[in-house]
């Protein structure tokens, strides 16, 4: 079903809204400006194309975004300022994981098609799919998809880009830690200490003396704050 006054698409069930948000694109049925929103998916797909479990009762949404500068940072940063509005305090692993703690609350996977940025985002809100996840609910949060779709649009593309990378370093939960990086699926992984966010958006990490700046592919944490600060 389609909401035209906020032109928002919304199902009951769903492979994958980011897959339904490019077919909408490429069939002129969706533009910049429109939301697909699902209350489960059997298909979401993460970064590499892995599984995203989205059972019943969490936010599964893709916004159709213009082309923006850092995307990726701008969209977790709305969506970790939409969840303080609601009571839940997060921080953000690079790029844009949702953390609580050590515990992943959600998680944001950006593509183009298009023309265009497709931003798919999906967030625990009443069960965690995983052992290494947490729900919103399990931080005496009491608000559903609907809420955070609210507290959400209008924000995904406010800020300049300085601004939005000032914002980020100061919430980023990777700037310090031991790293691993995992840019493709073929490629080695590359660790070492995160030590700054560029101003193209990208994690530098100090590696043997050397710093080299990470454009994109997925961040595991190594230690802890605590096991690292002995």
């Amino acid at each position: 079903m389609t909401d035209a006054s906020q032109t928002i698409h919304r199902y009951d069930e769903i492979g994958s809204t980011q897959d339904e948000a490019r077919r909408l694109l490429e069939e002129g049925r969706a533009t910049k400006g429109h939301v697909v929103i699902a209350k489960r998916q059997t298909a979401g797909r993460g970064r590499f194309g892995r599984l995203w479990v989205s059972p019943k009762g969490g936010f599964y949404a893709t916004f159709i975004l213009p082309k923006l500068t850092h995307p990726s940072i701008r969209v977790g940063l709305a969506f970790r300022d939409a969840l303080r509005r609601l009571g839940i305090s997060t921080q953000l692993k690079w790029p844009n994981d949702l953390l609580i703690g050590e515990k992943k609350l959600g998680g944001i996977l950006v593509e183009e098609a298009c023309g265009l940025h497709l931003a798919g985002v999906g967030i625990n809100l009443s069960m965690p799919p995983l052992p290494t996840s947490i729900s919103a609910s399990q931080c005496n949060g009491t608000f559903g998809a609907p809420d955070l779709l609210a507290e959400t649009l209008g924000f995904l593309t406010q800020g300049s880009a300085k601004s939005v990378l000032e914002a980020y370093r100061s919430c980023c939960a990777t700037l310090g830690r031991q790293v691993r990086i995992h840019r493709s699926l073929s490629e080695a992984p590359l660790e070492g200490r995160a030590v700054g966010i560029d101003d193209e958006g990208h994690l530098l990490v100090e590696m043997d003396g050397d710093v080299v700046p990470i454009s994109g592919g997925e961040c595991i944490h190594l230690r802890s704050p605590a096991i690292e600060d002995r």
